[in-house]
């Protein structure tokens, strides 16, 4: 079997820059591991000015996932409680708007991501607070049955880290800290971002600049402008891992000491099959199944087990090959370029250590980023061939009659969020709508715009949960979001009475680090005067679509 000197090279090394070049990653460090025995490698930059170096500290995102099953499975031990033990029983705040499925759910249900519920992800703005999570999923629509299938949801581990701290009376932090990271000697993890001393990497959003409305986008007419995203301190979660004086040595420590707990055996037994997250580099068979926090595939015929982490300007993944003891830890800076750069790693590696015949990764990711750019251009065909191929950069406003538009008022969902839209909310046509990041209200300010659709029924695909349309009451809208990138960090969350025009946004306080940008297009139905459904914000599961499932909203009178 090759040893990490035999891989881990300078021929790897170039390999992996001359990925970095075609996908534009600023800066990554990697982490390899077989046995005892580890290697890292850092390349680029952590920010605009300085380098990456074993220090440097990246979000880990969803890849804390498994640190939660694993402190989770510890306490659950303690109190002779097992992943099918009721939630109910021993949380009384547990809500689920079916009753039924809210006394039946267990810890496999919420950990396997199989309550139904769809992602919400919207729901995360600067106003979230974990302490009400209980009371807002008890207000949610599920888009599945309860057990009907895989749907993934992290706001399910939001309230796993809540039921933590009601078990054992202490901040999930201190428990994270006993339960698992001591038992490995790191006795100086990073959970949180802003701590002195510490080489916190910055991460990179990168958008197109053209817009994909005309289709497939040519090489020749992608230009990319790259914003720097502030980290983000979030309230829930682990979100980085390191340790003082060598944080590279101790992410080599958890990828060689998380497999030796005795708890971690009861994460690796498939549960239920999940979906590609992504497909880059899809499994043999294309069957994925989900374990606690661990995807298990087989790449080639090599058994991998994982999980991937992925939010505005980081991507993240901590695989292992169980049959030739080998891990990997690749962190980066850089969205989307990272998420192509930690399959091409991962390709190669499995390749190394197989003997498999070596095959050109880098033209085969870079295909299958371009087929889904053709993807996410078709997407936006969801708003009809109606929508003109050359617009305007801003909104077109000159609408009459705004001020008396139906869609005007306040309007909420309860659980989800509250808008208030006026006159300056409503364009006569959108702007070029471009990417943004997941999430963009947590790293600056946003608002939205709504247009009233020209045709009465823009996409016949979509299906309403109302029967009919008001006649001459308004009908369909195209809609999207304003997002003026800026320092969150510094932001205040304003309610929409106190700021109409953000809808209950985000107002950064901060010198803004760009203008006005505008996507993440959705459409709006005005079911009738008291009821409006939104298509395009709820982040359903594979095999769903958004246009079969709406958040509805009711006008607060």
């Amino acid at each position: 079997m090759p040893k990490l000197d035999d891989v881990v090279n300078e021929r790897f090394r170039q390999e992996i820059e001359k990925a970095m070049v075609l996908w534009s990653v600023r800066g990554c460090t990697i982490v390899f591991t077989q046995g005892e025995d580890h290697r890292i490698l850092t390349f680029g930059k952590r920010n605009k000015h300085s380098d990456v170096t074993g220090k440097a500290l990246f979000s880990i995102a969803s890849c804390s996932k498994l640190v939660t099953c694993l402190t989770l499975l510890r306490i659950l031990g303690k109190h002779n409680l097992t992943i099918d033990t009721r939630i109910k029983s021993i949380y009384p705040e547990f809500r689920l708007l079916d009753e039924v499925a809210q006394e039946a759910c267990t810890f496999r249900d919420l950990l396997t991501h199989q309550t139904g519920l769809p992602g919400y992800d919207h729901l995360w703005n600067p106003s979230y607070n974990l302490s009400d999570l209980p009371d807002r999923l008890g207000k949610l629509e599920p888009t599945l049955g309860f057990r009907g299938g895989y749907q993934y949801n992290s706001l399910c581990y939001d309230l796993i880290v809540r039921i933590i701290e009601y078990l054992t009376k202490e901040d999930h932090r201190a428990v994270v800290q006993r339960e698992i990271f001591d038992k490995m000697g790191m006795r100086d993890v990073t959970f949180d971002y802003g701590q002195e001393g510490k080489e916190y990497a910055s991460g990179f959003w990168t958008r197109s600049e053209k817009s994909p409305w005309k289709g497939v986008l040519e090489e020749g007419e992608r230009e990319f402008k790259e914003h720097g995203m502030a980290e983000v301190e979030l309230p829930f979660g682990l979100k980085h891992l390191g340790e003082k004086g060598g944080l590279g040595t101790g992410r080599a420590r958890w990828l060689k000491s998380y497999p030796l707990l005795p708890v971690y055996q009861e994460c690796l037994k498939p549960l239920i099959e999940a979906d590609s997250a992504g497909g880059l580099d899809s499994p043999d068979d294309g069957l994925i199944m989900y374990g606690l926090g661990q995807r298990i595939s087989k790449h080639r015929g090599c058994e991998v087990i994982e999980h991937s982490g992925e939010i505005p300007g980081f991507l993240s993944r901590i695989s292992r090959l169980p049959a030739h003891n080998v891990g990997l830890g690749i962190l980066t800076n850089s969205d989307p370029g990272g998420k192509y750069l930690r399959a091409y790693v991962k390709c190669r590696l499995i390749e190394e250590f197989t003997g498999l015949e070596k095959v050109n990764w880098l033209d085969i990711i870079e295909s299958k980023r371009q087929e889904q750019l053709v993807r996410a251009s078709k997407w936006l065909d969801w708003f009809g061939t109606h929508i003109p191929s050359e617009r305007e950069h801003a909104p077109t406003r000159e609408i009459n009659n705004v001020d008396i538009d139906p869609l005007t008022g306040t309007w909420e969902k309860d659980g989800f969020d509250k808008w208030t839209i006026t006159s300056e909310n409503l364009v006569r046509e959108l702007p070029i709508l471009e990417t943004l990041p997941f999430i963009p209200s947590l790293y600056g300010s946003v608002r939205y715009f709504f247009s009233p659709s020209p045709d009465p029924t823009p996409t016949p695909h979509l299906k309403s949960s109302s029967d009919s349309t008001p006649a001459g009451e308004g009908g369909w809208y195209d809609a999207c979001i304003a997002w003026t990138p800026g320092s969150a960090s510094t932001s205040t969350c304003t309610t929409a009475e106190d700021k109409e025009s953000l809808l209950g946004g985000c107002e950064s306080k901060s010198a803004s680090l760009g203008s006005e940008l505008y996507g993440a297009p959705f459409k709006v139905r005005l079911a009738d005067e008291n009821r409006l459904e939104v298509y395009g914000l709820m982040g359903v599961g594979e095999g769903l679509t958004e246009d079969d499932h709406s958040i509805t909203f009711h006008r607060v009178v």
